[in-house]
């Protein structure tokens, strides 16, 4: 259901931008993104049907879909290590933009240590979570998207400390231990050149931004957010992404700011998930969203929160989504229904309801 409401609010708001829009040729709308979601919702509705129904066997069904989540992960890392050795860039797989492919990696590789965590019962699976860290982060920092660095790595301890829990493990000298992996992953992180580079260019950016500049990544998204504020203010209930961004250029004319580099990005959007639905969609798409998260996070069917793959994966793009837009990516609809859908069949009960 959570699938649908997103459909349902990307079809009638991009409906609406049509209808009310005279240049439609300009007008940004979402019916593919809404169709994306649509489907993933009608495949996510037959799965868990069939998988009720027991058309195949819940081992059966555990054991596929264990199988495409660790094939999928080992063949992106494979992949990931051998586009940075051919290729200078920043590492792509397969996504748009290196930002998707961190935040859809980064889910992936959660959904698989969450699962890990919650079904092994060996304290191998301590090593297991650990390698996997490692290997994602390692693949994360190759993305050089900023926010997936700090945060997967935040995640995946969120994780551990967790595990520690559930296992009755959760001493001083664990969580000491788990302390000084933090310290020495930090310290070797910081020793990278891709990671220096980053923190400088943030620290650089930060410090342009306090002297009044938003000539850069971050400077320009503080700008994007303040506007997209002030154009829900102005417009709660929505409007059309061509008469917003008529306004917020008009509002950055007026404050003497018609330099400023988030007029570069405006018309792709406003950097962050809740206040560019707001932005355009008013209460309704904050509504939508919420709706979203909270089913998928809390309200999804499987016990725990930390330990439920499923929300470890729905926590992650709530995080990712608030210095960016995944949502809207036709790839991450695809890769992040598939992850979820696939997660809940590795935890669903294999008793048959009555």
């Amino acid at each position: 259901m959570p699938l649908i409401a997103l459909a349902i609010l990307y079809f009638s708001w991009s409906l609406f931008a049509t209808v009310a829009t005279p240049d439609k040729a300009d007008e940004w709308v979402l019916f593919t993104a809404s169709k994306r979601w649509f489907l993933s919702g009608i495949i996510a509705f037959y799965v868990c049907w069939a998988a009720q129904e027991h058309r195949l066997s819940a081992s059966t069904l555990k054991r596929l879909a264990l199988a495409s989540l660790f094939a999928a992960f080992v063949a992106a890392s494979v992949y990931g290590v051998w586009l940075h050795f051919t290729k200078p860039d920043r590492v792509v797989l397969g996504i748009s933009r290196a930002t998707l492919t961190a935040y859809a990696y980064s889910a992936l590789a959660l959904s698989i240590m969450t699962l890990i965590a919650r079904n092994c019962t060996s304290g191998k699976k301590y090593l297991g979570i650990l390698l996997m860290t490692l290997v994602s982060l390692y693949i994360i920092f190759l993305t050089e998207t900023r926010s997936s660095m700090v945060l997967h790595l935040i995640l995946s301890v969120l994780l551990v400390l967790a595990t520690l829990w559930q296992d009755k493990k959760l001493t001083p000298k664990s969580l000491g231990i788990l302390i000084l992996l933090v310290v020495v992953v930090v310290g070797g992180g910081s020793q990278s050149k891709i990671v220096q580079s980053r923190f400088d260019l943030t620290c650089s950016e930060l410090q342009m931004y306090k002297q009044g500049d938003d000539q850069s990544s971050l400077g320009s998204r503080f700008t994007m957010w303040k506007m997209g504020i002030i154009a829900f203010k102005e417009y709660p209930f929505g409007q059309t992404e061509t008469g917003r961004n008529q306004r917020i250029r008009q509002y950055l004319d007026s404050h003497n700011q018609s330099h400023s580099f988030a007029l570069r990005y405006i018309d792709v959007h406003l950097h962050n998930e809740f206040i560019q639905l707001a932005s355009l969609s008013g209460i309704f798409g904050i509504l939508a969203l919420l709706y979203f998260f909270i089913a998928l996070m809390f309200r999804n069917g499987i016990s725990g929160f930390l330990l439920n793959p499923v929300s470890m994966v729905a926590l992650s793009a709530f995080l990712y989504g608030l210095t960016d837009v995944l949502l809207i990516s036709e790839q991450y609809i695809v890769l992040f229904s598939m992850i979820i859908l696939l997660s809940w069949i590795c935890t669903r009960s294999e008793k048959r309801p009555d």
